[in-house]
């Protein structure tokens, strides 16, 4: 799993999928222990507006009458809204040219950590991986100068630690 914060409030959640893991290991010639293989979605897909990467865990094909249809819409302006582009996991042998980085490096994003009522600060995580600890800016507000734990198995926030009085 890879944790990240920005400018906003909310700890955003990745995990890697298939696609990435194989590539890895065939660009890297080491071989990964994966524990959640059968469960890891092949790629990501990022929807239209653009608000989280979505999993994807199969690849639909297309007949011929719904590729036609599709360009019909578009050519006769019934359609305003552009459609999703579909996803397409990369599986390669080399590292990805520059067309196919973002589908070769795309991880679905699995949760959202919510509960901190400021911009986030910092997350680290425990030695084994199971627990999480997220922060955010508590500049003159000690009411959030908090340490929120979280358990990496289930997302569910196991304490909520106040001993500070400005960020930790």
């Amino acid at each position: 799993c890879f944790v990240t914060g920005a400018e906003e409030k909310i700890y955003r959640v990745f995990d890697a999928p298939k696609s990435f893991i194989h590539n890895l290991q065939s660009i890297s010639g080491k071989t990964l222990t994966d524990k959640n293989e059968e469960q890891r979605p092949l790629g990501a897909n990022v929807p239209s507006l653009g608000l989280s990467n979505k999993p994807v865990f199969t690849i639909e094909e297309k007949s011929k009458e719904e590729i036609e249809k599709e360009k019909e819409s578009i050519n006769d302006g019934s359609d305003l809204y552009e459609p999703p582009k579909p996803a397409d996991p990369v599986f390669l042998s080399r590292p990805p040219f520059e067309e196919e980085l973002l589908q070769s490096t795309l991880w679905p994003e699995i949760q959202k950590l919510y509960g901190h009522g400021n911009y986030t600060f910092c997350v680290s995580s425990s030695k084994c991986g199971d627990l999480l600890a997220t922060a955010v800016r508590a500049k003159s507000d000690p009411e959030q100068a908090t340490i929120r734990l979280w358990e990496t198995n289930t997302w569910k926030e196991v304490a909520n630690l106040h001993a500070h009085k400005l960020t930790v």
